[in-house]
């Protein structure tokens, strides 16, 4: 296995939707050529590797996580916080421009792995309000 390195750098992502939606990012040429010749020959289709990204929390500067949400570049969000002063501002600032920008929130690991299993068994996914349903039962 190639030895593990961090690359550091903004792009924009685009998502393209498909049978499986892929998130494509576009690299400055010296770190996508150094990848190349690093990891290349674990590259699957469309030269596709998998990766880990991180974006910025608020406190460590722009462009951070609630100017990506914002920008609604994000449709799914799952926060979690930690007990400090800051992530716990963080956690706030998040969570409302989830709520502003219409991004699907789960507020626990365990309510994320729970939507995310009950998503693998659906072929579309069917929104449905709340209200909506109340007034079914009446």
């Amino acid at each position: 296995m190639a030895k593990k390195k961090n690359y550091a750098f903004n792009s924009k992502v685009i998502l393209w939707q498909g049978a499986a939606a892929w998130h494509f990012i576009c690299l400055p040429k010296d770190v996508s050529r150094e990848i190349k010749e690093a990891h290349g020959k674990f590259a699957r289709g469309w030269g596709s590797l998998p990766i880990r990204a991180t974006i910025n929390k608020v406190a460590e500067g722009r462009p951070h996580v609630v100017d990506i949400i914002k920008n609604r570049e994000i449709a799914l969000v799952i926060n979690t916080v930690e007990e400090k002063r800051n992530a716990i501002n963080d956690s706030r600032a998040i969570r409302v421009s989830s709520l502003a920008a219409g991004a699907t929130t789960y507020t626990t690991i365990a309510g994320a792995e729970a939507a995310v299993e009950g998503m693998r068994y659906l072929r579309e996914i069917h929104v449905y309000d709340l209200q909506g349903l109340h007034k079914t039962l009446h």
